[in-house]
């Protein structure tokens, strides 16, 4: 069985649309990634992609899904929200919640999109052992590629401010 990313983003979506209590900010999924840009992706990376990563890529391009709580919720509702789950309340009112999944050549080329490298005092590096090889801390974190961007640290600039 295949599972549609495509449709599944495009229901989530729809769920959000509905619920009285949330705001459907920017909902883009990107064009499928063709089958010889992968190709020609995964040459220049040295290494084929991973079914799954591959198959995710085939059906679509990138997604950004942005959502928040609507800001006419009254106080009454933000309290029971609250009192649910205390971290859905910051100090600046309601969190919003995102899916960003960047595109396959941000995900494999984009330096941006690497672990941070960490500033290690001399001979403080940790090392281990992965697959056979040794590594740095900051050697394997610069090996690390990661398709969806969890927070605005990670991704692209977040979706402009609601007004």
């Amino acid at each position: 069985m295949d599972f549609d990313f495509r449709a599944e983003l495009e229901e989530l979506a729809e769920e959000i649309r509905r619920d009285p209590l949330l705001e459907l900010v920017e909902f883009e999924v990107g064009d499928p990634v063709p089958e010889d840009t992968i190709k020609a992706a995964e040459a220049r990376f040295g290494t084929p992609l991973p079914t799954q990563l591959r198959r995710f890529y085939l059906s679509l391009g990138n997604v950004n899904l942005y959502w928040c709580f609507t800001s006419s919720l009254d106080e009454e509702t933000c309290q029971r929200i609250a009192k649910r789950d205390p971290y859905m309340i910051s100090d600046s009112g309601l969190f919003d919640g995102a899916i960003r999944i960047v595109t396959l050549e941000d995900m494999l080329f984009n330096e941006e999109f690497t672990m941070p490298q960490l500033e290690w005092d001399e001979g403080e590096e940790p090392e281990f052992d992965f697959a056979g090889t040794v590594y740095t801390d900051n050697e394997f974190s610069r090996m690390v590629r990661h398709f969806d961007a969890v927070d605005d640290y990670w991704g692209p600039p977040p979706a402009p401010p609601r007004t």
